[in-house]
């Protein structure tokens, strides 16, 4: 599977079950005692602690500390740090277009077009695990989610669906986490443009459209926990939500489902902070990261999104499971992608016409 600048997807990571970690600490030197890093919060900070911070904990002796932030809190946290001199963290959960493209380069460790420093993947030589700059962490999508209950049998199909508060009344939910694009895009597939046609973007355009939503939208959500404290509380009834959040609001009973129609593909890596405090620390955890394929199975079936052993794990899964992780080709082909060569060197203004339109 190729990882191209336009389009990473988190390739298969066919690794055995035991980690390396212990072979990487001897030759590198005693781990430090603490690794912290950067997670997305709610249920699937408490997964990634059973499944991956805690054993790897158990097994090197490191306490490992989560932080959670969203996007756009930890951008500007990572820009203080580095203004400061002061980094504070380890490791960032970054999007695809912060590990692929070159614009963070000069504040994330290089690894090396073959990630020598990661045993579990120099010596297995395992394809597309070793981004240079990170390795995968998941591949999901911001779905468009809605409560069953509410719309009954006319249920919401699309982001035209979103906006016709007429025929789909509720109050309504977005996000606002650091990624305005995302609802930049949102709004030009309500107005009626192709996604193999939304870029470059239309700004302008967007934001006359937003203007429509905005008096409907109840709730900004920064990270996929308040959206979905968002939906348990009815304070909103249609929301573009991640996966995992969709996911576990469905598997908890609640009257909630979501589309991947029109699903906004969501790529994301795990990266080294340069001059972080824990440095050996955090390259053993992405080295045991690449090694535990029988937990990354059952983290996948309960956050609710594909890791890079998807390909191994799919074929375990029943037909409901494939559907519910978006695990098949025909799901993950349908996503709407982005032109990362396009929209990386505009994220900052963006975000700048985001942030005042909000505010006006």
């Amino acid at each position: 599977m190729q990882i191209n600048r336009r389009n990473f997807i988190a390739a298969p990571l066919a690794l055995g079950a035991s980690s390396l970690v212990s072979k990487y600490a001897s030759a590198q030197g005693k781990l430090e005692d603490t690794l912290i890093i950067r997670t997305a919060g709610g249920e699937e900070e408490k997964l990634m602690i059973e499944y991956f911070f805690k054993p790897f904990s158990k097994e090197t002796g490191v306490n490992v500390i989560p932080v959670s932030s969203s996007y756009g809190e930890m951008v500007t946290k990572v820009k203080a740090m580095f203004a400061a001199k002061r980094i504070e963290w380890d490791i960032v959960l970054h999007q695809q277009s912060d590990i692929v493209l070159p614009a963070n380069q000069d504040i994330i460790v290089d690894l090396g077009k073959k990630c020598e420093a990661l045993p579990n993947v120099a010596s297995q030589n395992i394809p597309g695990a070793c981004l240079q700059y990170g390795v995968p962490y998941n591949y999901a999508a911001l779905v468009l989610t809605y409560n069953t209950k509410h719309f009954g049998a006319n249920l919401p199909k699309t982001y035209a669906d979103f906006w016709d508060v007429q025929k789909f009344p509720g109050a309504r939910g977005m996000n606002n986490d650091g990624s305005p694009w995302r609802n930049i895009m949102g709004a030009l597939l309500a107005d009626g443009v192709k996604p193999s046609e939304l870029f470059p973007l239309d700004v302008d355009r967007a934001f006359r459209k937003l203007n429509q939503i905005k008096p409907h939208v109840s709730v900004w959500w920064k990270v996929g926990g308040q959206g979905v404290e968002a939906f348990k509380s009815e304070t909103v009834v249609f929301s573009p939500l991640y996966t995992g959040q969709s996911f576990f609001l469905k598997r908890a009973g609640l009257p909630i489902d979501y589309t991947w129609n029109e699903g906004l593909m969501n790529r994301s890596g795990y990266s080294i902070l340069k001059g972080a405090p824990h440095p050996r620390a955090a390259a053993a955890f992405l080295n045991f990261w690449l090694s535990r394929s029988d937990e990354h199975g059952e983290f996948m079936k309960k956050a609710g999104f594909l890791t890079g052993y998807a390909k191994e794990v799919t074929p375990k899964l029943s037909p409901e499971e494939v559907h519910a992780l978006g695990a098949s080709a025909a799901i993950q082909d349908s996503l709407v992608k982005y032109d990362w060569d396009w929209l990386e060197p505009k994220k900052a203004s963006l975000i700048n016409d985001w942030n005042r339109w909000l505010a006006s």
